[in-house]
């Protein structure tokens, strides 16, 4: 797949799913440390589950959207050759809104929380 492509269309979603994956590793790790000591310990706070939640989330939608745009830009790419390209880099990544719109502000959420 030309590299455009990779760069303008599914980089964006692949950044979504592993920074979900950090912010899975990073609940997993803080579960641990809630847990951890005696053997009836409190459950852990929301907030720590919520977390867990919203990473799932994350990855698991920017994945879904990866499977689903992946052969959509082979597909265009074929039929319509370096027109694709163009069209992509005149409308950015929300050539694919409002999917890339919701993951991407889900990434900035973890970013700066």
């Amino acid at each position: 797949m030309d590299a455009d492509i990779q760069n303008l269309a599914l980089a964006p979603f692949q950044d979504a799913v592993a920074k979900g994956r950090c912010a899975l590793r990073n609940f997993q790790q803080q579960y641990a440390a809630a847990c951890s000591g005696s053997r009836h310990a409190p459950p852990p706070p929301p907030e720590l589950v919520q977390m867990g939640k919203s990473a799932q989330g994350l990855i698991s939608h920017g994945e879904r959207a990866l499977r689903k745009i992946e052969p959509l830009c082979r597909s265009k790419m074929e039929e319509y050759g370096v027109r694709f390209v163009d069209a992509l880099k005149d409308n950015g990544i929300f050539f694919f809104s409002p999917l890339a719109a919701s993951i991407i502000c889900m990434c900035w959420e973890y970013t700066w929380n």
